[in-house]
């Protein structure tokens, strides 16, 4: 099987913030991310077009229709389609469509959007050129992508991935490298067949070369995992060592 499909069957068994009721999903997904709704222009979308990438159980999409956004929650499985679908029909939004989208292939026309939103999407796509320049194509003049990727140059990877895994569970000397390591245990689900690790001046350059202007970037979530814990916030963690980087780039 290749890694695509290896991808692609990880995901098909993994929609994000599924497992419960939609009331008990979104106090976890945003107590988790609480920096979400500052970095991202949930509060200034009313009567804009969003596009998200990846919505898995359709979340932000969610927060994007409740402030009078017209929204299109996009997955590239069947399975987050199917179930951000319901529950979008459940909780009767009428300003949501939820349709099936592969980031590498957007299946719409040029200059679409006002906000494309891919949370946490792009580092796990390979072929990432195509996909940041498919979004590039669909925004409109002036408008803005808002993206998170995962920080190389931060706490979580050094500490919990690195040395509680590497090194204190033994996983170099069975020969899996930083790349495997930073894969396998990147997802709360361990496993995940593919994921890229990002620093600023990479996130930077990324957006750059693919076309995107005005490119703003910020570290957000001050959290490690223990071997028994995830997602455990530091409160006096230096900022430049939070797990995420949130970029905002302009068309």
């Amino acid at each position: 099987m290749g890694i695509n499909k290896q991808i692609e069957k990880y995901w098909k068994n993994r929609v994000l913030f599924s497992w419960g009721k939609y009331e008990k999903m979104k106090e976890l997904r945003y107590r988790i991310n609480h920096y979400i709704h500052e970095r991202y222009p949930i509060y200034d979308c009313k009567d804009k077009k969003v596009l998200e990438i990846g919505c898995g159980g359709g979340l932000d999409s969610i927060e994007y229709a409740k402030n009078g956004a017209q929204v299109w929650a996009t997955d590239f499985t069947d399975e987050a389609v199917e179930f951000t679908t319901n529950r979008v029909k459940k909780l009767n939004f009428d300003n949501i469509r939820v349709e099936k989208v592969d980031v590498r292939n957007i299946s719409y026309k040029d200059n679409s959007f006002d906000i494309v939103h891919v949370y946490g999407i792009l580092h796990h796509i390979i072929e990432v050129n195509d996909a940041v320049k498919e979004i590039l194509r669909v925004l409109k003049p002036g408008g803005s992508m808002y993206a998170m990727f995962y920080n190389k140059n931060s706490l979580l990877y050094y500490h919990s991935i690195m040395y509680l895994r590497g090194v204190v569970e033994g996983e170099f000397e069975k020969g899996l490298t930083e790349e495997d390591l930073m894969s396998k245990y990147s997802e709360a689900k361990f496993g995940c067949p593919y994921t890229k690790i990002y620093t600023e001046d990479e996130v930077k350059e990324l957006c750059k070369l693919t076309g995107f202007r005005q490119i703003e970037t910020h570290i957000d979530a001050p959290h490690i995992d223990t071997l028994e814990t995830r997602k455990v916030e530091i409160s006096n963690l230096p900022k430049n060592m939070g797990w995420h980087i949130t970029v905002k780039a302009m068309k």
